[in-house]
Protein backbone atom coordinates (compact mmCIF):
# COMPACT_ATOMS: atom_id res chain seq x y z
CA UNK A 1 0.00 0.00 0.00
CA UNK A 2 3.36 2.16 -0.21
CA UNK A 3 2.40 3.62 -3.19
CA UNK A 4 -1.49 4.17 -2.34
CA UNK A 5 -0.59 6.60 0.53
CA UNK A 6 2.03 8.51 -1.31
CA UNK A 7 0.37 11.53 -0.94
CA UNK A 8 0.64 11.44 2.70
CA UNK A 9 4.31 11.13 2.59
CA UNK A 10 4.63 13.73 -0.64
CA UNK A 11 2.95 16.78 1.82
CA UNK A 12 5.41 15.99 4.34
CA UNK A 13 8.54 15.98 1.97
CA UNK A 14 6.85 19.69 0.96
CA UNK A 15 8.60 20.75 3.86
CA UNK A 16 11.65 20.87 5.76
CA UNK A 17 12.27 19.68 9.13
CA UNK A 18 11.78 22.09 12.20
CA UNK A 19 15.90 22.81 12.64
CA UNK A 20 18.16 22.72 15.37
CA UNK A 21 20.86 25.73 15.09
CA UNK A 22 24.47 24.66 16.50
CA UNK A 23 27.98 26.14 16.00
CA UNK A 24 30.35 24.63 14.03
CA UNK A 25 33.38 25.11 11.12
CA UNK A 26 32.29 27.75 8.15
CA UNK A 27 30.56 26.35 5.19
CA UNK A 28 31.36 27.72 1.60
CA UNK A 29 28.95 26.89 -0.92
CA UNK A 30 30.57 25.56 -4.31
CA UNK A 31 32.22 28.32 -6.18
CA UNK A 32 30.40 29.13 -9.98
CA UNK A 33 32.03 27.79 -12.52
CA UNK A 34 31.09 30.27 -15.42
CA UNK A 35 32.56 32.89 -16.87
CA UNK A 36 30.71 35.85 -15.27
CA UNK A 37 31.33 36.82 -11.20
CA UNK A 38 27.69 37.04 -9.75
CA UNK A 39 25.72 40.08 -8.60
CA UNK A 40 23.19 39.71 -5.90
CA UNK A 41 20.11 42.36 -5.08
CA UNK A 42 17.01 42.28 -2.94
CA UNK A 43 13.58 43.84 -3.92
CA UNK A 44 10.78 44.89 -2.53
CA UNK A 45 7.54 44.32 -4.23
CA UNK A 46 3.69 44.93 -3.42
CA UNK A 47 0.89 44.07 -5.63
CA UNK A 48 -1.54 46.55 -4.86
CA UNK A 49 -3.84 44.28 -7.26
CA UNK A 50 -3.90 41.51 -4.69
CA UNK A 51 -5.87 41.42 -1.30
CA UNK A 52 -3.80 39.16 1.11
CA UNK A 53 -5.75 35.86 1.81
CA UNK A 54 -3.64 34.80 4.33
CA UNK A 55 -4.36 37.58 6.86
CA UNK A 56 -7.52 38.65 8.46
CA UNK A 57 -6.99 42.63 7.54
CA UNK A 58 -9.05 43.47 4.67
CA UNK A 59 -6.47 46.16 4.00
CA UNK A 60 -3.27 44.11 3.63
CA UNK A 61 -1.79 42.96 -0.02
CA UNK A 62 0.24 41.17 -0.99
CA UNK A 63 3.91 41.97 -0.39
CA UNK A 64 7.02 40.05 -1.83
CA UNK A 65 10.52 40.16 -0.74
CA UNK A 66 12.86 38.64 -4.20
CA UNK A 67 16.19 37.83 -4.16
CA UNK A 68 17.72 38.30 -7.59
CA UNK A 69 21.37 37.00 -8.50
CA UNK A 70 22.75 38.16 -12.00
CA UNK A 71 25.87 37.94 -14.12
CA UNK A 72 27.88 40.87 -13.25
CA UNK A 73 31.58 41.91 -13.94
CA UNK A 74 34.53 41.22 -11.48
CA UNK A 75 34.66 44.38 -9.04
CA UNK A 76 37.49 44.14 -6.40
CA UNK A 77 36.42 46.92 -4.67
CA UNK A 78 32.93 45.65 -4.23
CA UNK A 79 31.12 44.48 -0.29
CA UNK A 80 30.71 40.61 -0.47
CA UNK A 81 27.01 39.80 -0.08
CA UNK A 82 26.64 37.98 3.03
CA UNK A 83 24.63 34.71 2.47
CA UNK A 84 21.31 36.46 4.82
CA UNK A 85 21.65 40.11 4.57
CA UNK A 86 21.89 41.34 8.51
CA UNK A 87 17.81 42.02 8.45
CA UNK A 88 16.87 38.71 7.58
CA UNK A 89 19.68 37.07 9.85
CA UNK A 90 18.71 38.98 12.76
CA UNK A 91 14.91 37.13 11.59
CA UNK A 92 16.30 34.16 11.63
CA UNK A 93 18.20 34.36 14.49
CA UNK A 94 14.89 35.35 16.16
CA UNK A 95 13.04 32.20 15.42
CA UNK A 96 15.48 30.06 16.42
CA UNK A 97 16.89 32.13 19.87
CA UNK A 98 20.45 31.82 18.64
CA UNK A 99 23.06 34.62 17.78
CA UNK A 100 23.24 36.12 14.51
CA UNK A 101 26.61 35.49 14.01
CA UNK A 102 26.43 31.77 13.83
CA UNK A 103 25.34 32.60 10.26
CA UNK A 104 27.80 34.61 9.35
CA UNK A 105 29.69 31.18 9.20
CA UNK A 106 27.77 30.21 5.60
CA UNK A 107 30.09 31.96 3.04
CA UNK A 108 28.72 32.84 -0.99
CA UNK A 109 30.61 34.01 -4.02
CA UNK A 110 27.87 36.96 -5.11
CA UNK A 111 28.98 40.58 -5.08
CA UNK A 112 26.22 43.00 -3.40
CA UNK A 113 24.22 45.53 -5.30
CA UNK A 114 27.26 45.50 -8.68
CA UNK A 115 25.89 46.18 -11.73
CA UNK A 116 24.97 43.84 -14.15
CA UNK A 117 27.50 42.85 -16.44
CA UNK A 118 28.23 44.38 -19.88
CA UNK A 119 29.00 42.20 -22.00
CA UNK A 120 25.66 41.13 -23.09
CA UNK A 121 22.91 43.93 -24.05
CA UNK A 122 20.42 41.14 -22.18
CA UNK A 123 19.95 37.90 -20.32
CA UNK A 124 17.52 35.40 -19.94
CA UNK A 125 15.76 35.18 -16.51
CA UNK A 126 14.72 32.03 -14.63
CA UNK A 127 11.62 32.55 -11.72
CA UNK A 128 12.78 30.42 -8.80
CA UNK A 129 9.91 29.46 -5.84
CA UNK A 130 11.08 27.77 -2.74
CA UNK A 131 9.71 24.61 -0.96
CA UNK A 132 7.24 25.12 1.99
CA UNK A 133 7.91 25.37 5.81
CA UNK A 134 11.34 26.14 6.46
CA UNK A 135 11.86 27.04 3.15
CA UNK A 136 13.39 30.54 1.39
CA UNK A 137 14.96 31.33 -1.46
CA UNK A 138 18.24 31.89 0.04
CA UNK A 139 18.65 27.78 0.70
CA UNK A 140 18.92 27.27 -2.59
CA UNK A 141 22.15 29.99 -3.41
CA UNK A 142 24.21 27.46 -5.00
CA UNK A 143 22.27 26.74 -7.87
CA UNK A 144 21.23 30.37 -8.70
CA UNK A 145 24.70 31.65 -8.22
CA UNK A 146 25.83 29.15 -10.63
CA UNK A 147 23.27 29.61 -13.24
CA UNK A 148 23.80 33.77 -12.29
CA UNK A 149 27.68 32.81 -13.53
CA UNK A 150 26.55 31.25 -16.88
CA UNK A 151 24.40 34.40 -18.18
CA UNK A 152 21.29 33.98 -16.55
CA UNK A 153 18.94 36.29 -14.16
CA UNK A 154 17.76 34.54 -11.37
CA UNK A 155 15.11 36.27 -9.45
CA UNK A 156 13.73 34.48 -6.34
CA UNK A 157 10.30 34.73 -4.87
CA UNK A 158 10.00 34.56 -0.92
CA UNK A 159 6.04 33.55 -0.91
CA UNK A 160 5.15 35.60 2.21
CA UNK A 161 3.52 33.45 5.08
CA UNK A 162 4.41 30.60 2.95
CA UNK A 163 8.28 31.22 3.61
CA UNK A 164 10.62 30.53 6.80
CA UNK A 165 10.53 34.10 7.42
CA UNK A 166 9.67 37.00 5.51
CA UNK A 167 11.50 40.40 6.73
CA UNK A 168 10.05 43.96 4.52
CA UNK A 169 11.83 46.96 4.49
CA UNK A 170 9.67 48.71 7.19
CA UNK A 171 11.42 45.68 9.56
CA UNK A 172 8.31 43.79 9.62
CA UNK A 173 9.16 39.81 10.40
CA UNK A 174 6.20 38.06 9.20
CA UNK A 175 6.49 33.97 9.95
CA UNK A 176 5.06 31.29 8.28
CA UNK A 177 1.16 30.87 8.78
CA UNK A 178 -0.45 27.82 9.58
CA UNK A 179 -3.23 28.60 6.48
CA UNK A 180 -0.54 28.23 4.53
CA UNK A 181 1.09 25.06 5.58
CA UNK A 182 0.03 22.02 3.98
CA UNK A 183 0.96 19.99 7.15
CA UNK A 184 -1.77 21.57 9.45
CA UNK A 185 -4.92 19.65 9.43
CA UNK A 186 -7.92 19.87 11.44
CA UNK A 187 -9.16 16.44 11.31
CA UNK A 188 -8.15 14.08 14.42
CA UNK A 189 -5.03 11.69 13.50
CA UNK A 190 -7.23 8.33 13.54
CA UNK A 191 -9.47 9.99 10.63
CA UNK A 192 -9.99 7.60 7.92
CA UNK A 193 -7.02 7.61 5.39
CA UNK A 194 -8.96 8.73 2.38
CA UNK A 195 -10.72 11.88 4.53
CA UNK A 196 -7.23 12.94 5.30
CA UNK A 197 -5.96 12.74 2.22
CA UNK A 198 -9.12 14.88 0.12
CA UNK A 199 -8.23 17.42 2.93
CA UNK A 200 -4.54 17.56 2.26
CA UNK A 201 -5.18 18.02 -1.40
CA UNK A 202 -7.88 21.20 -0.69
CA UNK A 203 -5.09 22.61 1.69
CA UNK A 204 -2.06 22.31 -1.10
CA UNK A 205 -4.93 23.29 -3.84
CA UNK A 206 -5.44 26.54 -1.51
CA UNK A 207 -1.64 27.56 -1.16
CA UNK A 208 -0.67 26.45 -5.08
CA UNK A 209 -3.30 29.74 -6.20
CA UNK A 210 -1.18 31.89 -3.59
CA UNK A 211 2.15 30.90 -4.76
CA UNK A 212 1.50 30.79 -8.52
CA UNK A 213 -0.44 34.12 -8.39
CA UNK A 214 3.02 34.90 -6.75
CA UNK A 215 4.91 33.93 -9.61
CA UNK A 216 2.38 35.48 -12.34
CA UNK A 217 2.84 38.77 -10.41
CA UNK A 218 6.45 38.54 -10.50
CA UNK A 219 6.12 37.68 -14.08
CA UNK A 220 4.54 41.47 -14.87
CA UNK A 221 6.98 43.09 -12.52
CA UNK A 222 9.67 41.92 -14.41
CA UNK A 223 8.48 44.19 -17.47
CA UNK A 224 8.11 47.52 -15.01
CA UNK A 225 12.00 46.20 -14.24
CA UNK A 226 12.86 46.06 -17.52
CA UNK A 227 11.26 49.58 -18.41
CA UNK A 228 12.54 51.77 -15.62
CA UNK A 229 15.00 49.96 -12.85
CA UNK A 230 18.28 51.58 -12.34
CA UNK A 231 19.99 48.43 -12.36
CA UNK A 232 17.73 46.15 -14.57
CA UNK A 233 16.61 48.47 -17.37
CA UNK A 234 16.64 47.21 -20.68
CA UNK A 235 19.15 44.13 -19.20
CA UNK A 236 16.23 41.69 -19.24
CA UNK A 237 16.09 39.29 -22.24
CA UNK A 238 11.66 38.69 -21.91
CA UNK A 239 11.51 36.62 -24.63
CA UNK A 240 13.75 34.39 -22.71
CA UNK A 241 12.21 33.12 -19.34
CA UNK A 242 12.30 29.33 -17.46
CA UNK A 243 11.35 28.83 -13.94
CA UNK A 244 12.25 26.20 -11.81
CA UNK A 245 11.43 25.15 -7.94
CA UNK A 246 12.33 22.94 -5.18
CA UNK A 247 9.17 20.67 -3.13
CA UNK A 248 6.10 22.75 -3.49
CA UNK A 249 8.05 25.25 -5.63
CA UNK A 250 8.00 22.79 -8.23
CA UNK A 251 4.29 22.48 -8.03
CA UNK A 252 4.13 25.89 -8.40
CA UNK A 253 6.50 25.59 -11.65
CA UNK A 254 4.41 23.61 -13.28
CA UNK A 255 1.17 25.47 -12.24
CA UNK A 256 2.39 29.09 -13.47
CA UNK A 257 3.84 27.50 -16.65
CA UNK A 258 0.19 26.17 -17.36
CA UNK A 259 -1.33 29.60 -16.78
CA UNK A 260 1.52 31.56 -18.81
CA UNK A 261 2.91 30.97 -22.00
CA UNK A 262 5.51 33.45 -21.24
CA UNK A 263 7.31 30.89 -19.21
CA UNK A 264 8.73 29.27 -22.29
CA UNK A 265 10.55 26.05 -20.06
CA UNK A 266 10.21 24.67 -16.21
CA UNK A 267 11.80 22.92 -14.31
CA UNK A 268 10.07 20.78 -11.11
CA UNK A 269 12.84 19.63 -8.76
CA UNK A 270 10.89 16.64 -6.70
CA UNK A 271 7.92 18.58 -6.25
CA UNK A 272 4.47 16.54 -5.73
CA UNK A 273 1.77 17.79 -8.38
CA UNK A 274 -1.52 19.55 -7.31
CA UNK A 275 -2.83 19.90 -10.50
CA UNK A 276 -3.30 17.57 -13.68
CA UNK A 277 -3.07 18.49 -17.24
CA UNK A 278 -3.48 15.43 -19.15
CA UNK A 279 -3.02 17.63 -22.47
CA UNK A 280 1.10 18.77 -20.93
CA UNK A 281 1.26 22.08 -20.24
CA UNK A 282 2.59 24.82 -22.94
CA UNK A 283 6.70 24.95 -22.66
CA UNK A 284 9.22 22.49 -21.87
CA UNK A 285 9.51 20.64 -18.63
CA UNK A 286 12.26 18.72 -17.11
CA UNK A 287 11.41 17.13 -13.63
CA UNK A 288 14.50 15.85 -11.56
CA UNK A 289 13.09 13.08 -8.86
CA UNK A 290 14.93 11.68 -5.59
CA UNK A 291 15.31 7.83 -5.62
CA UNK A 292 12.65 7.06 -3.81
CA UNK A 293 10.42 9.04 -6.01
CA UNK A 294 7.32 7.67 -7.71
CA UNK A 295 5.94 10.87 -9.11
CA UNK A 296 6.91 10.35 -12.80
CA UNK A 297 5.89 6.86 -12.46
CA UNK A 298 2.34 5.35 -13.15
CA UNK A 299 0.94 3.64 -10.38
CA UNK A 300 -0.38 0.18 -10.53
CA UNK A 301 -3.58 -0.84 -8.71
CA UNK A 302 -2.38 -2.14 -5.27
CA UNK A 303 -3.40 -5.66 -4.32
CA UNK A 304 -7.67 -5.81 -2.19
CA UNK A 305 -6.00 -6.60 1.22
CA UNK A 306 -3.60 -3.38 0.79
CA UNK A 307 -6.81 -1.09 -0.08
CA UNK A 308 -8.39 -2.32 3.05
CA UNK A 309 -5.76 -1.29 5.93
CA UNK A 310 -5.98 1.56 4.17
CA UNK A 311 -9.59 1.99 4.62
CA UNK A 312 -10.14 2.60 1.09
CA UNK A 313 -12.88 1.24 -1.01
CA UNK A 314 -11.60 0.01 -4.54
CA UNK A 315 -13.77 2.43 -6.14
CA UNK A 316 -11.60 5.65 -4.06
CA UNK A 317 -8.14 3.63 -4.71
CA UNK A 318 -8.80 3.93 -8.44
CA UNK A 319 -10.15 7.19 -8.19
CA UNK A 320 -7.04 8.57 -6.22
CA UNK A 321 -4.13 6.31 -8.89
CA UNK A 322 -6.32 7.66 -11.98
CA UNK A 323 -5.53 11.72 -10.33
CA UNK A 324 -1.86 10.62 -10.07
CA UNK A 325 -1.77 8.45 -13.37
CA UNK A 326 -3.08 11.93 -14.48
CA UNK A 327 0.12 13.40 -13.45
CA UNK A 328 2.42 11.16 -14.92
CA UNK A 329 0.52 12.01 -18.28
CA UNK A 330 0.94 15.59 -17.81
CA UNK A 331 4.49 15.12 -17.76
CA UNK A 332 4.98 12.50 -21.11
CA UNK A 333 2.22 14.74 -22.63
CA UNK A 334 4.37 17.95 -22.53
CA UNK A 335 5.43 19.32 -26.22
CA UNK A 336 9.15 18.38 -24.55
CA UNK A 337 9.01 16.49 -21.68
CA UNK A 338 12.20 14.98 -19.58
CA UNK A 339 12.44 13.07 -16.39
CA UNK A 340 15.47 12.17 -14.09
CA UNK A 341 16.00 10.17 -11.11
CA UNK A 342 19.43 10.65 -9.08
CA UNK A 343 20.21 7.96 -6.98
CA UNK A 344 20.69 8.04 -3.41
CA UNK A 345 19.38 11.84 -3.07
CA UNK A 346 16.49 12.36 -0.60
CA UNK A 347 14.27 15.26 -0.59
CA UNK A 348 16.45 17.78 0.90
CA UNK A 349 19.85 16.63 -1.78
CA UNK A 350 18.00 19.25 -3.36
CA UNK A 351 19.42 22.96 -2.70
CA UNK A 352 22.14 24.05 -0.31
CA UNK A 353 20.64 21.61 2.59
CA UNK A 354 23.09 18.83 1.74
CA UNK A 355 26.00 21.00 2.91
CA UNK A 356 24.27 23.19 5.64
CA UNK A 357 23.94 20.14 7.79
CA UNK A 358 27.12 21.07 9.06
CA UNK A 359 25.49 24.16 10.72
CA UNK A 360 21.64 23.04 11.01
CA UNK A 361 22.31 19.12 12.15
CA UNK A 362 18.86 17.76 11.64
CA UNK A 363 18.75 18.66 7.79
CA UNK A 364 21.02 15.51 7.62
CA UNK A 365 17.75 13.02 8.55
CA UNK A 366 16.38 13.81 5.53
CA UNK A 367 19.35 13.44 3.32
CA UNK A 368 20.18 10.34 1.01
CA UNK A 369 23.40 8.80 0.50
CA UNK A 370 24.58 10.87 -2.51
CA UNK A 371 27.58 13.10 -1.41
CA UNK A 372 25.74 16.45 -1.04
CA UNK A 373 28.08 18.21 -3.35
CA UNK A 374 27.68 15.39 -5.83
CA UNK A 375 23.67 16.00 -5.86
CA UNK A 376 23.97 19.35 -6.21
CA UNK A 377 26.70 19.68 -9.01
CA UNK A 378 24.49 16.79 -10.67
CA UNK A 379 21.38 19.01 -10.44
CA UNK A 380 23.33 22.34 -11.64
CA UNK A 381 24.02 20.53 -14.76
CA UNK A 382 20.84 19.27 -15.80
CA UNK A 383 19.49 22.95 -15.18
CA UNK A 384 22.23 24.14 -17.31
CA UNK A 385 21.68 21.77 -19.62
CA UNK A 386 18.02 21.92 -20.05
CA UNK A 387 17.78 26.19 -19.37
CA UNK A 388 20.05 26.07 -22.52
CA UNK A 389 18.61 23.93 -25.05
CA UNK A 390 14.97 25.33 -24.35
CA UNK A 391 16.36 29.49 -23.85
CA UNK A 392 19.19 29.35 -25.73
CA UNK A 393 18.82 26.67 -28.65
CA UNK A 394 22.50 24.51 -27.24
CA UNK A 395 22.05 21.54 -27.71
CA UNK A 396 23.28 18.81 -24.77
CA UNK A 397 23.72 15.20 -24.66
CA UNK A 398 22.78 15.51 -20.96
CA UNK A 399 19.02 15.09 -21.72
CA UNK A 400 19.42 11.95 -23.77
CA UNK A 401 22.26 10.51 -22.61
CA UNK A 402 23.80 10.50 -19.03
CA UNK A 403 27.34 10.48 -18.16
CA UNK A 404 26.37 10.02 -14.30
CA UNK A 405 26.41 6.94 -12.57
CA UNK A 406 24.19 7.86 -10.23
CA UNK A 407 21.28 9.03 -12.61
CA UNK A 408 18.83 7.39 -14.65
CA UNK A 409 17.02 9.03 -17.63
CA UNK A 410 13.35 7.85 -17.03
CA UNK A 411 11.51 9.21 -20.03
CA UNK A 412 11.94 12.11 -23.09
CA UNK A 413 9.03 12.22 -24.89
CA UNK A 414 10.41 14.86 -28.11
Amino acid sequence: MKRVLMVITLVALLLGPSFVVTAQEPVTLPEPTGPYAVGRMTLYFADETRPETLTDDPDDVRELMLYVWYPADPDPAAAAATWLDPDLAAGVAAMFGLDAAVLDQIKVHALQDVPVAAEQPSYPVLIMSHGGRNSHPIFYTAYAEELASQGYVVVGITHTYNALVTVLPDERVLTMLPDADPLVSELPADAPVYDQLSEAWERARRILEVTTADALAVLDYLTELNTSDPLFAGRLDLEKIGMFGHSFGGATTVEAMARDTRIKAGVNLDGSLWSYYPDGVPGALLFVNEEGSDVSQPIPMPAEDEIDVAGLTPEQAEELLAEFNAAYSAYTHTATAYSVTITGAAHLNFGDSGLLAAVFPDMADDLGPIDPAQALRITNDYLLAFFGATLRGEASDLLTATPYSDVRLDFHTP
